[in-house]
C-alpha cells in the first residue's frame, strides 16, 4: 500500500505493485553506518538479501490497497475530499464505528446441562413421529425447560445434522432407517448426545468469534481507505472493497471488513496511537535533558516509532547509549505531528501491528498458518473443546501454545536458506516494548501484545478452527453411562447448581406461538 502522495508511483511496473517492496521503514536514516547496516535488515521479512517475488505472493493480503484509489466507488466520490472535509468526514465515520453492538450470540443464553437435557428428550420423544407430532413434542420441550421453542428447535436440527454428516448411525448401526419425522431429529435418537452438543456449541462460538477477530494490516489499510474516501460505516461493514488493476487480476474483492463488528476496537487503538504521539511529543520538547537516562532515551524512541517507524529503527540500530535526548528533541520539533487517524501514514500502520503482535498480511503467513493448524487436532481434547462450549475461547490458545512450533521454528521452515536478521528482529522487540510503554504512560492505553504468531493466527482466524473441531462415530456411539474418569471431570466444568424445573403435565403446557414448521431449516 503506497501513500497517497507517493511521487514514485507513476514509475512503478507490475511487478513493484503485486509485491516487491521493501516497505520504506529505513528511508530516514542519514549517516552512512546506517545505511550500510540496515541494507541487511529490510522488514518486514528482515531477511539478508532481497526477496524475489514468485509464485507466492499470489498470498500477500496487501496487494492491491492504497489510499489515492477509492475501495468502494460506488458508495464514495471518486477523489479524496479536501483535508479539513476529509477530516469532518472521517470523524463522523468513527464515532460511527465506535457504537457499533457486539453481535448477539446465536446460542440460547441458558447453561449447558438444561441444553443436554432438553436434547435428550427430543430425541425420546420425536423419533420417528410424524413431522407435526415433532414440532407439538418440541413446543412442549421448550416450555418444560424454560428455553425458546424456535431456539430449541434449531439447535436440535443442527446437532441432529453434524451426528448425520459424522456417519452416525448408518455406519455404527445399519439397519431400517426411519420412515417418519424429519432426519435431523431422528438422528439424535441413540448418539452420545454430550459430545456431540459440546461440538456444536464449541463450532458456533469459534464461528461467532470471527466477527471480533483480531485486526490486521490489511483491515487497518482497508479502514485507512474507506475514512479517506469518506465510505459509510455501513458500507465498510457490508460491501466487499473493490481492488484495481493490477492486482484485481489475483483478488478482484475482499471481504476483509464485512461483518467485523471489532472494527471499533481498531479505532479506539489507532486513537490511542495519535494521542501518544501528540503527548509524548510535548513531553520531549519539554524536556531538557542533554544525553538523558537510558529509559528516557528508550521512551523518547517508543514516541517516534509511533509516527516514523524507520527513523527510529535508523536511530535504535545504532545503539541507545548512542542515541542523545537532544536528538530525540530535535526530530520531535521538526517532524508533522499527526492530529487525527488519516495523519498515520500506512507504515505507522504497520508499526500498530506490531506493536500488538498482529498480522501484517505477507506470503509467508500463510505457510505458518497451515503449519499451525496441523498441530490443532492434538490441541483440541475432550477438555479443551467442553471449554470452548462454554465460551472460553482463550483455552483454545492455551492448548495451541503447547503443540505449536515458536516464531523461529516458523520462520525456518519458509526461510530455509535466508534467516532473519537478528539485529533488525532485536530492534522491532525493543521498538515494540518502549511504544507500549509510551501508549500506558502518555495515553493510559495498555497493550497485551500477542505472545506468539501462532496465537495472532488463531485470533485472527478463529473460524478457521471449526473443521479441526470434528466428531467421530467412536465418540457417537459410546454408551452414555460408561463415561470415563475424564468425561465426569469435563461435565463438572458445565455443572450447573439450579434447581431442576419442576415436571409439568400436558394439561399444564402453555402451547407458545411458534412460526410454521416450513420456516425451520432443520
Amino acid at each position: 500500500m503506497t501513500r497517497p502522495t507517493d511521487p514514485g508511483r507513476a514509475g512503478r511496473t507490475p511487478d513493484d505493485l503485486l509485491g516487491r517492496r521493501d516497505w520504506d521503514l529505513f528511508s530516514d536514516a542519514n549517516t552512512p553506518r546506517a545505511q550500510r547496516d540496515l541494507a541487511q535488515a529490510r522488514a518486514p521479512w528482515t531477511g539478508r538479501r532481497p526477496r524475489r517475488v514468485g509464485a507466492e505472493a499470489r498470498h500477500d493480503r496487501t496487494l492491491g490497497l492504497e489510499r489515492d484509489q477509492t475501495l468502494w466507488p460506488d458508495h464514495t466520490l471518486p477523489e479524496p475530499l479536501p483535508r479539513r472535509e476529509q477530516h469532518h468526514r472521517a470523524s463522523e465515520i468513527i464515532n460511527d464505528l465506535r457504537q457499533l453492538p457486539r453481535p448477539p450470540s446465536p446460542l440460547p443464553e441458558v447453561r449447558r446441562p438444561v441444553l443436554l437435557a432438553a436434547l435428550t428428550e427430543v430425541a425420546a420423544r420425536a423419533h420417528n413421529q410424524p413431522a407435526r407430532d415433532q414440532l407439538t413434542a418440541l413446543r412442549r420441550i421448550a416450555t418444560q425447560h424454560r428455553l425458546d421453542a424456535n431456539q430449541l428447535a434449531k439447535l436440535a436440527a443442527d446437532v441432529g445434522t453434524l451426528i448425520g454428516r459424522a456417519g452416525y448411525p448408518a455406519r455404527s448401526r445399519p439397519g431400517r432407517r426411519p420412515t417418519n419425522g424429519k432426519p435431523s431429529l431422528n438422528a439424535l435418537r441413540g448418539a452420545n448426545l454430550p459430545p456431540a452438543l459440546d461440538t456444536h456449541l464449541a463450532r458456533t462460538h469459534l464461528r461467532w468469534a470471527s466477527a471480533t477477530s483480531d485486526p490486521d494490516l490489511p483491515r487497518l489499510w482497508i479502514l485507512a481507505n474507506g475514512l479517506t474516501h469518506g465510505a459509510p460505516a455501513r458500507t465498510m461493514l457490508t460491501v466487499p472493497a473493490t481492488v484495481h488493476e493490477p492486482a484485481a487480476r489475483l483478488r478482484p474483492s475482499r471481504d476483509d471488513l464485512i461483518g467485523w463488528y471489532a472494527a471499533r476496537d481498531a479505532v479506539g487503538e489507532l486513537d490511542a496511537a495519535v494521542r501518544t504521539a501528540r503527548e509524548g511529543r510535548q513531553w520531549l520538547t519539554a524536556s531538557r535533558l542533554g544525553r538523558g537516562q537510558r529509559d528516557d532515551v528508550l521512551l523518547g524512541l517508543g514516541i517516534l516509532d509511533i509516527t516514523h517507524p524507520g527513523l527510529a529503527s535508523a536511530l535504535a540500530i545504532r545503539g541507545p547509549g548512542t542515541v542523545r535526548m537532544a536528538e530525540l528533541r530535535h526530530h520531535a520539533e521538526r517532524l508533522p505531528l499527526p492530529t487525527h487517524i488519516l495523519d498515520l501514514s500506512d507504515v505507522a500502520l504497520k508499526a500498530v501491528c506490531d506493536r500488538n503482535g498482529w498480522l501484517l498480511g505477507t506470503p509467508d503467513e500463510r505457510q505458518a498458518r497451515e503449519i499451525v493448524e496441523r498441530g490443532l487436532p492434538d490441541a483440541l481434547t475432550d477438555r479443551v473443546r467442553a471449554q470452548l462450549a462454554d465460551g472460553d475461547l482463550t483455552a483454545l490458545a492455551r492448548a495451541v501454545a503447547d503443540v505449536a512450533p515458536t516464531d523461529q521454528d516458523l520462520d525456518r521452515r519458509h526461510w530455509r536458506w535466508d534467516p532473519a536478521a537478528s539485529d533488525a528482529v532485536q530492534v522491532r522487540q525493543l521498538l515494540g516494548e518502549a511504544s507500549r510503554e509510551a501508549h500506558a504512560r502518555f495515553a493510559d492505553w495498555h497493550i497485551e501484545p500477542r505472545p506468539t504468531r501462532a496465537a495472532a493466527l488463531l485470533a485472527r482466524f478463529p473460524e478457521r478452527t471449526v473443521r479441526a473441531v470434528a466428531l467421530t462415530v467412536a465418540e457417537l456411539a459410546a454408551p452414555v453411562q460408561n463415561q470415563t474418569t475424564q468425561r465426569r471431570e469435563i461435565d463438572d466444568l458445565h455443572h450447573d447448581l439450579r434447581p431442576a424445573p419442576p415436571w409439568l403435565t400436558d394439561s399444564d403446557l402453555p402451547i407458545p406461538d411458534l412460526t410454521p414448521w416450513s420456516s425451520l431449516d432443520l
